[in-house]
């Protein structure tokens, strides 16, 4: 006789409410983060300096970390969605047996 537990509803549910509440917590912190190099630009500006390519290029430059960030995240869809497909095979294999 099986013991009664949470079922999967419940954990999957939590499962994926954690990866989205991480993606939405990167995009804020990617999007909190360009916004202050926006802002040390603009006070740049406002101080009356003289700005030259090679002071903008390191405050502006995350082109490269945005695509390497990008493609983790992708792989990392996959895989959730390649564990979601198994889990629902297995499930539904699982009913089959036991009817």
């Amino acid at each position: 006789m099986e013991t009664p537990g949470l079922g999967a509803g419940p954990v999957g549910g939590a499962f994926w409410l954690f990866i989205a509440a991480v993606v939405v917590g990167g995009m804020w912190y990617a999007s909190r983060e360009k916004q202050m190099k926006q802002e040390t630009l603009r006070q740049i500006v406002r101080s009356g300096r003289d700005i030259d390519q090679e002071t903008i290029d390191p405050i502006l430059s995350d082109g490269e970390a945005f695509v390497a960030v990008t493609g983790v995240a992708a792989l990392v869809l996959c895989i959730a969605l390649g564990l979601l497909a198994a889990a629902r095979y297995v499930g539904r294999r699982k009913q089959l047996d036991v009817i």
